[in-house]
Parts: structure tokens; C-alpha cells; sequence
């Protein structure tokens, strides 16, 4: 029996994925025992403060190199945009430097622990590196290399932080910023490995011009919305985290963010069909294969849905015990908010991949509005639900803001494009 194209590459991107997962919650596991609520609680802080930042770093840059590259071998499927590429990660390193310089002398009006100070002065020196990931990264997506970008950008980085991390809880009391040092560290060792990588990868294909490479500003212009699309889902991400450490406490984030790494396990299911999905769905419709399109946006859907059930189901019945086995007997007070999470995430996952659909596709604007609509919604209900019911209150926002942002983007992919993402359609029965 012949396996469909999305399974083969689901099969190694998801056993990548679910590799670097249960090192991240080994790595959480490590930093939760080792540094305590409160250290852990200010590290989550730093790289949610962090994750933020990225997203005007990155400037919508990978996103419009991804579609780009990925546009570019509709038709020649040897071709690479090589000039946009070497641009592109010009400006994001340069630019990731002075938000950082920036960011840092915020931090040292505002902060006032001098430890705390110290946390972010480090974390802070990950933008530039991470913002130059993202676009080799992306690009060697938008090429096939599906399995070596998502290798070296998500499994390596974190099985060398775990390692050096590992090492210094040996050696030294648990403190934030040393924890943040480690992930630098590893970080940086991955850069490296990806540089190389990718220069060779790169010299396979037959270097063709391309319409955002006359200038910088022209890039920057076309990069713009998509810019503004990862501003307001980094931001829909992080409101939680962001949101309990300043209406609740440190102690409240270190507890969610143990409880937000389980219910990614669900998440990490529809983040690997994303990987995949958004270069395909770029080249799909560049070649005016509008049916395939919609057979492929229902087909991963339905494949994401089957497979996250299990996981989904597991975190409700089990996560409690879970979060105290792992992480201590502490941590089983987020309970509650796993399993909230976990649901939530499972619901938004029915709706297929749509927003992604929506920017690979040239409608980003319509892509834009939607995620701002549910970011505003999601700090909304974070504010209003946080002081009352503290982190199952951010749990319950996010859950409901997420599935809103799904729901909407699903409606406008079809208005737009006449295409269903949802997995219980009935458009994608013929393979």
C-alpha cells in the first residue's frame, strides 16, 4: 500500500517533533526542580518577554522567504531565490541587534532585581541568532528539506540545552540566569551546524531572480503583514504567561508554564502538519491545482485530528499525576489548567490549518485581521478572568480566544478561496 506524501513526511517531521517534546519536558523537568516556582516562574518570563521581541526581529521576513522559495518551484523545481535569502538574513541579524540593544536599555530602567536584570540581559542575546535560524530554517522548508530544518532548529538546540544544562545543575545553585546561559549556549552550537547545513543544501539548486530583491525596502514592504500576522500570534501565545506575571505572580507563571508544556504535546501534533503543510499549500496553488489544494487542506486535517485524540484524551485523565511525577508534587496544582489546555488546543486543531492556507495563498491581509481580532479578545479575557480564577482563568482564555481565531480564519478561507480546511468536510473523501 502506498503512503501519501503527507504521511511519509509527517512520519519524520512528527518523530522529530515528539523527540524534541519529550526532551522539552525533560528540560522543564530538569529547570523546574532545579531552580524552584520562583527562579522557573522568572525564566518562563524571560523567554516569553523573549518570544515577543522575535516577532519584530523576524519582521515577517522568514514567512515571505518561505512563500517565495516555495512559489519559485511551481514550475522549476530545482530553482532557489538565493538572493532573497542572503537579504533577508542581512536584515533580520542587524535589525535583531538593535532591538536588542534597545530592549536592554529598557530593562535597566524597568527591572529593578538586579538577578532578574541579569536573566533578560542574556535571554535577550538569543534574538538575532534565533531570527537568522528562522530564515535558513524556512528556506529549507520551502525547498523539502523538511526533516533537516525542523532537525536542526528544533530537536538539536534543545537536546544541547538539555545537555549543558544538565551539566551546570551539577555544578552550580539554580538561578535563572544561568539556566538562560545554557540555552544561549546551545543555541549558538546549533546556529553553527545550521550554517553549514544549509550553505550545502543551498548549492544544489539553480540560483533565479525574484521580485523582492531589487531593494531592501521592496522585501521589507512585502514582509510587512506577515510581520504583523506573527506580532499578533506571538502575542496570542504569550498573553497568558505575560499576563499572570503581571497580574498574579511569578509563582502562578512557573506553575501554568509546567502545565502549558504538557498541553503542548497536542499542539506539537498540528505544528508538525504545519511544517509541513505551508510550502505545499504555497506550491499548490502558485500551480493553479486549486482541487489538490483543497484535498491536501482536509486529508492533513482529518491525519492531525486522528492522532492528537489519544494524546488529547491522556492529558485529561492522566495530567495531574503527570505534572507531579515529572515536575513535583508542586506543580500538581496546575492540573486543571492542563487539561483546559489540552481540550483547547485539541478543538482549534479540527479546523485544519486555515491560517496558514490563507498566507501562502497571498491573502496575509485577511490573515492579519483575524489573528488581531482573537489577540485582542484573548487579552481582553485574560484580563478579565486572570483576577478571578488566576491561571485556570488564563488556561480558559486562551483556549476560547485560540478556537475564535480558527473558526474565523476557516470562514475567510473559504470566502476567499472556496476551499474547506476543517477535517469533518466531506471535500476531501477522493484521494
Amino acid at each position: 500500500m502506498k503512503l501519501h506524501p503527507f504521511l511519509k513526511q509527517a512520519a519524520g517531521v512528527g518523530g522529530i517533533n515528539l523527540a524534541d517534546r519529550v526532551l522539552a519536558v525533560v528540560l522543564g523537568v530538569v529547570l523546574a526542580r532545579w531552580l524552584g516556582v520562583e527562579q522557573y516562574g522568572i525564566y518562563a518570563l524571560v523567554m516569553a518577554m523573549v518570544s515577543l521581541l522575535l516577532l519584530l526581529v523576524r519582521a515577517g521576513v522568514p514567512n515571505l522567504v518561505m512563500r517565495e522559495v516555495s512559489a519559485s518551484r511551481a514550475h522549476n523545481p530545482t530553482a532557489i531565490a538565493s538572493k532573497l535569502i542572503r537579504r533577508a538574513e542581512t536584515v533580520v541579524f542587524f535589525w535583531g541587534i538593535l532591538v536588542m540593544l534597545a530592549a536592554d536599555l529598557v530593562v535597566m530602567v524597568i527591572v529593578q532585581s538586579p538577578e532578574t536584570r541579569q536573566a533578560f540581559f542574556i535571554g535577550l542575546l538569543l534574538l538575532p541568532l534565533l531570527a537568522l535560524q528562522d530564515i535558513r530554517a524556512y528556506s529549507l522548508r520551502a525547498l523539502g528539506w523538511v526533516r533537516t530544518a525542523q532537525a536542526l532548529v528544533v530537536l538539536v538546540p534543545t537536546i544541547l540545552v538539555l545537555a549543558i544544562t544538565s551539566g551546570v545543575a551539577l555544578l552550580f545553585p539554580g538561578l535563572a540566569p544561568g539556566a538562560l546561559a545554557a540555552r544561549l549556549g546551545g543555541v549558538v552550537v546549533a546556529a553553527f551546524f545550521l550554517l553549514v547545513v544549509a550553505r550545502r543544501v543551498f548549492g544544489r539548486f539553480e540560483p533565479v531572480s525574484n521580485s523582492f530583491e531589487t531593494s531592501y525596502r521592496v522585501m521589507v514592504r512585502g514582509a510587512f503583514p506577515f510581520m504583523l500576522i506573527s506580532a499578533a500570534a506571538v502575542i496570542m501565545a504569550r498573553t497568558d504567561v505575560v499576563m499572570l506575571g503581571v497580574l498574579a505572580g511569578t509563582r502562578d507563571v512557573g506553575l501554568y508554564n509546567a502545565a502549558l508544556q504538557g498541553a503542548l504535546l497536542v499542539s506539537l501534533i498540528l505544528n508538525t502538519s504545519n511544517t509541513i503543510v505551508a510550502p505545499e499549500f504555497a506550491r499548490l496553488y502558485a500551480a493553479g491545482n486549486r482541487e489538490a489544494l483543497q484535498r491536501y487542506a482536509v486529508f492533513t486535517a482529518r491525519s492531525v485530528a486522528l492522532v492528537a485524540l489519544p494524546v488529547m484524551a491522556g492529558l485529561v485523565v492522566f495530567g495531574g499525576s503527570l505534572l507531579g511525577l515529572l515536575f513535583g508534587t508542586e506543580f500538581q496544582e496546575g492540573a486543571t489548567a492542563l487539561s483546559i489546555l489540552a481540550v483547547g488546543y485539541y478543538t482549534s486543531l479540527l479546523f485544519g490549518a486555515p491560517g496558514f492556507l490563507l498566507n501562502m495563498t497571498g491573502h496575509e491581509k485577511v490573515a492579519f485581521r483575524v489573528v488581531l481580532t482573537s489577540t485582542v479578545l484573548n487579552i481582553i479575557l485574560n484580563a478579565l478572568l486572570i483576577p478571578i480564577f488566576g491561571m485556570i482563568g488564563a488556561a480558559l482564555a486562551t483556549s476560547l480566544a485560540l478556537n475564535v481565531q480558527k473558526a474565523l480564519a476557516a470562514w475567510f478561507a473559504y470566502r476567499a478561496l472556496g476551499v474547506v480546511t476543517v477535517c469533518f468536510s466531506g471535500r476531501g473523501n477522493s484521494q
